[in-house]
Order: C-alpha cells, then structure tokens, then sequence
C-alpha cells in the first residue's frame, strides 16, 4: 500500500486514528505500507525503517529510534521542526 501525505492538514485526533487505520490495514492484509510523510508523529507510530531525502537525495536510512535520536544536525533540525537561521537560506 501506498499513502502519499495521507495526514496532512487534520487534526491530532482524526491523524491518530487515520494512522490506526493504516496500522490495521497493514497488519490484516499483511502488506507492505510506504507512507510518504513530513508528519513526524505519524512517521514515528508507523514506521519500522525511515528514509529521509534532503537537497533530492536519499540522507538517512534508520529505524526511528535511529532517526529520532540523531545528532546528525540536518536530521535534527528536521524531525524536530526547527528552521534553518536566515544567514543560511539561498534567497
């Protein structure tokens, strides 16, 4: 199965129950699930290995303890919603 952005724009409640959802459809057609997400809370519930891409390409490859607790910087900034300071943006 595959779910592109399949949370975003609603709320924590309906995006909680949409993951269960997704959980439960994995688990009773046993299939392999892709979800394509900048939800960092639904990439956590639902993911059992993580790809991040960053400038187009593949950056990191983890679990989510791997990927939630990196002290890569570019990881960090990202799972944790922190920007970029100005003094680094290409405008």
């Amino acid at each position: 199965m595959l779910y592109d952005e399949p949370t975003t724009g609603l709320d924590p409640v309906v995006s909680d129950s949409i993951d269960q959802l997704m959980l439960l459809v994995r688990d009773r057609l046993r299939v392999t699930t892709v979800v394509v997400t900048h939800d960092m809370r639904t990439a956590r519930r639902l993911g059992q290995r993580i790809f991040m891409l960053h400038e187009h390409k593949l950056y990191l490859s983890g679990t989510p303890d791997e990927v939630f607790n990196s002290t890569d910087p570019v990881v960090h900034r990202f799972v944790n919603g922190i920007s970029t300071p100005k003094e680094h943006l290409d405008l």
